[in-house]
């Protein structure tokens, strides 16, 4: 689902949400050994998904109805229960997810590598619903525009914040603060540092950035710049404050964005297609799979727009 590390185990119980509607009208008589195929495995689909107690289980039986739903309308499911069966399925996750609190579904947006879950939902109206509930619901795909822009108003919050500004009450120690008890998993190529060695990181990051001239930075340098920010972006200090090293973090991202965004379109292609090779070899991305972007794809500990969550 959303875009960064996937949590296969973390388990959230929650009671069974209130029955809605059916999720999908009876599956039509045929006399296709087929069809009859496929309709025995759109009901055991939908048993599935009755059953669920968590949020994992709430993933899988969704996928098993969807996969199921598109084997019957191949069959020749009419079009009309098609969209019933559909409208249906979005009900009941819609409605298992919206039984949950927000802490509850912040957590669980942690695990599945949501990034300042906090920073989301702050308009939204009592009895509505929360922006995280669409954005963990299974029947969207992760890189879907609406879930992308859910995570893009975190990040730009953030930076915000990072910047020293005030949003909702809210600095960036307090949202640290916040966020501390979330818990979640570390993003792949995540490292335990000390301060020191972070301070190490800080260091290697601002020659990087001096040895990469605005307008003039080639490819090479970028790619020496992108991999000190992931290097310090990937780093895990339990011993230094947390609003301090995040602000550090921020902070190096932005002059990279900066950068990247002053270089011409040769460099920006060059490091692109050096990071993507590299990424390639270590079998953390599909070169064929990195969609064609302003910024360069690059590899770190999470893969976005230019390899930083």
């Amino acid at each position: 689902m959303g875009s960064g590390a996937k949590s296969k185990h973390a388990s959230y119980p929650v009671a069974p949400a209130e029955s809605t509607t059916a999720v999908a009208p009876s599956v039509p008589v045929s006399d296709t050994q087929a069809v009859t195929a496929a309709g025995e495995a759109y009901t055991e689909a939908v048993a599935q998904l009755d059953g669920v107690q968590d949020f994992e289980g709430l993933t899988q039986a969704t996928a098993a109805v969807l996969k199921a739903q598109s084997a019957l309308v191949d069959e020749g499911w009419p079009p009309q229960l098609a969209a019933e069966a559909l409208k249906g399925l979005k009900a009941e996750t819609a409605n298992y997810l919206g039984n949950l609190s927000i802490e509850e579904l912040q957590e669980l947006a942690v695990a599945q590598g949501f990034e300042h879950p906090s920073l989301v939902g702050w308009n939204t109206p009592p009895g509505d619903q929360h922006p995280l509930v669409h954005w963990l619901d299974p029947i969207y795909p992760a890189e879907s525009p609406s879930k992308l822009a859910i995570q893009a108003k975190a990040a730009e919050r953030y930076a915000q914040l990072a910047a020293g500004q005030t949003l909702n009450g809210l600095s960036l120690a307090d949202v640290g603060a916040q966020e501390a008890g979330l818990g979640g998993h570390p993003s792949p190529g995540s490292w335990q540092a000390t301060p020191a060695e972070v301070v190490g990181a800080m260091t290697s990051f601002n020659q990087a950035l001096a040895e990469a001239p605005p307008l003039k930075a080639n490819g090479e340098q970028l790619v020496a710049l992108i991999a000190a920010e992931n290097h310090l972006s990937a780093s895990v200090c339990p011993g230094m404050a947390a609003e301090q090293l995040e602000a550090a973090k921020a902070a190096a991202k932005a002059n990279v964005d900066q950068r990247l965004a002053s270089a011409s379109w040769a460099p920006r292609q060059e490091a692109a297609s050096k990071l993507v090779a590299e990424a390639s070899a270590q079998g953390t991305v599909d070169p064929a799979k990195v969609p064609q972007r302003k910024r360069p794809a690059c590899p770190g500990p999470a893969l976005d727009g230019c390899g930083r969550a």
